[in-house]
């Protein structure tokens, strides 16, 4: 969520009073949305849900196809506010490094300009 937060504030920002259970959230859209993902993240350290691939025990040798895998995915990325490309994948550095694609002016989200734009740059 904080990776998507910059294009996608306003849209957390209506979701905090409901999720939050608080509907007296005044600030920007973006500090509410920080107040929703750290509560969020609250959620999942109370219930000790696991909230990293080592935890998952995910071997490190499967990371490359899991880059490549979740890039396949096409029905979340496209729906995602803020598009990704895989840039690097370097298993001395044990990292895979993600950018966010900015948006266009003009092109509206989730339209088929839009769609069609994201596939091409996901590949």
């Amino acid at each position: 969520m904080r990776f998507n937060i910059n294009d996608a504030a306003k849209l957390y920002a209506e979701l905090a009073p409901i999720i939050l259970q608080d509907d007296n959230l005044v600030s920007t859209d973006k500090e509410i949305s920080n107040q929703l993902i750290d509560g969020i993240e609250s959620l999942i350290q109370e219930l000790g849900l696991p909230t990293t691939l080592r935890e998952m025990k995910i071997d490190e040798k499967c990371l490359p196809n899991l880059a490549q895998d979740a890039m396949l995915q096409q029905r979340l990325l496209v729906n995602n506010p803020c598009m990704m490309k895989i840039i690097v994948f370097s298993p001395s550095f044990k990292q895979v490094i993600v950018r966010p694609i900015p948006a266009p002016t003009g092109i509206q989200h989730g339209s088929p300009v839009d769609l069609r734009r994201r596939q091409s740059l996901a590949r």
